[in-house]
């Protein structure tokens, strides 16, 4: 089941989960459809409903850092631990930056696994 888009506003978009289930290669696939700061945005690993809906039990959520990004790069998630770096694809030359969510397994071990990127109005932290 596809999420519909209700938003014109987001500036990423979720591609693909590629090496699902593989400690160390598993990564999501994000394009950047219009320049932007990723601290508006964050992803979390959901589970889902038995209709395939997505539920709101939400088991992984990564908050993106305050980062330049332009239109046509490409972001590349992975679940594992590693030091975040900026390259490009050497067939295309396009730009690409590589996070790493610092889970020590990977996350995307289910067919009906779903991604959800969000963007965040505003964002408040607060000491507990």
């Amino acid at each position: 089941m596809k999420m519909k888009d209700l938003s014109t506003d987001m500036k990423l978009s979720v591609k693909s989960v590629a090496d699902k289930d593989d400690e160390g290669k598993e990564r999501v696939f994000i394009e950047v459809l219009e320049d932007c700061n990723l601290f508006d945005y964050m992803i979390l690993d959901t589970t889902y409903n038995s209709d395939g809906s997505i539920s709101n039990l939400l088991r992984h959520c990564y908050m993106f850092p305050d980062y330049e990004v332009k239109k046509g790069e490409v972001l590349l998630l992975y679940s594992t631990k590693g030091k975040n770096y900026t390259g490009q694809f050497t067939n295309t030359k396009r730009t690409f930056h590589t996070f790493y969510w610092g889970l020590d397994k990977s996350i995307w071990n289910n067919e009906e696994d779903k991604a959800l990127l969000l963007k965040i109005a505003n964002r408040i932290e607060t000491n507990v």
